[in-house]
């Protein structure tokens, strides 16, 4: 985060060496001085869409959730919401792409506007919250492939429910000398 335009010089300075110091170089070679794209900062409340088709492209269902817990950069705790406006823009999302199985969307709200920060054509972090309050896409998709419509409470999130991811140390088994 810069606040300035001297901080944002820095920090541009300071990527464009990240950049040169990874694989990323090779790509960035084409057009040194545009590989960096500064984003002005959203202030307002961070949402995760699963926007959710059949194998043909057909619009399934969108599930839309509030995200309460990030750790770096993926969705650690959130809560399944019945947000219309969200909704509808993954609606629209999903009949402009087609896309075939689930599609990931980043989204803010600030002040009653609806802003899409990224989509990814893959399962996403935050599809566990999905998968918690009762969509079972891994299933619909299985059917889906076999030719068969997977029942109706599998692409049916309920509204409400509030999940957290958990890391744990696990051990085996305690190897003896």
């Amino acid at each position: 985060q810069a606040d300035n335009p001297e901080e944002m010089k820095v920090l541009a300075g300071k990527c464009r060496r990240g950049i040169q110091d990874s694989y990323m170089k090779y790509e960035s070679m084409a057009d040194p001085d545009s590989c960096v794209l500064f984003q002005q900062r959203i202030k307002g409340r961070e949402y995760g869409l699963d926007v959710i088709h059949d194998l043909k492209g057909n619009q399934r269902t969108v599930v839309v959730k509030q995200k309460e817990a990030m750790r770096s950069g993926e969705t650690d705790g959130a809560k399944t919401v019945d947000h219309e406006r969200l909704r509808r823009l993954g609606q629209i999302l999903g009949s402009l792409t087609r896309h075939k199985g689930n599609l990931d969307v980043d989204a803010f709200e600030s002040d009653g506007v609806c802003y899409v920060l990224e989509m990814n054509a893959r399962f996403g972090g935050g599809y566990p919250f999905s998968h918690a309050a009762g969509v079972n896409l891994p299933y619909a998709l299985v059917k889906w492939a076999l030719g068969q419509e997977p029942e109706e409470k599998y692409l049916t999130a309920r509204a409400g429910v509030r999940a957290q991811k958990d890391i744990r140390i696990m051990i085996y088994k305690e190897e003896s000398k």
